[in-house]
């Protein structure tokens, strides 16, 4: 719902009964349409809040440079290796980074659709 423009939905519990309420547009359906800018987007807003500053910084990073290393990332943020790892891998398995070379030469570049 996120990625078209609405809200979240709302999940409750009632006299013992689950409810989820999904909100629409109301009489605004332009905001189901996802502007042209969003649409070039590497990352959707919903898969967006799932990611740490870091993580988006990665993105960025990649963007500009065409790729990184767990040594450019270890190094920026000042985190040990596990750290960098887990970033990375969570940003490769979202399917928004692939992993290119392997040992030393390992680098991180955006995955191609």
């Amino acid at each position: 719902m996120i990625d078209h423009g609405l809200e979240e939905p709302i999940l409750s519990e009632d006299t013992g009964y689950f409810q989820v309420v999904f909100k629409g547009p109301g009489n605004n359906i332009s905001k189901l349409r996802i502007p042209e800018t969003a649409k070039k987007k590497i990352v959707t807003p919903s898969v967006e809040e799932k990611l740490n500053k870091r993580q988006k910084q990665i993105i960025t990073q990649v963007l500009k440079k065409g790729s990184v290393t767990s040594g450019w990332c270890k190094k920026r943020f000042n985190v040990v290796y596990d750290t960098t790892q887990r970033d990375l891998s969570k940003l490769v398995d979202l399917g928004i980074l692939e992993k290119v070379g392997g040992g030393r030469t390992t680098r991180y570049v955006a995955k191609s659709k």
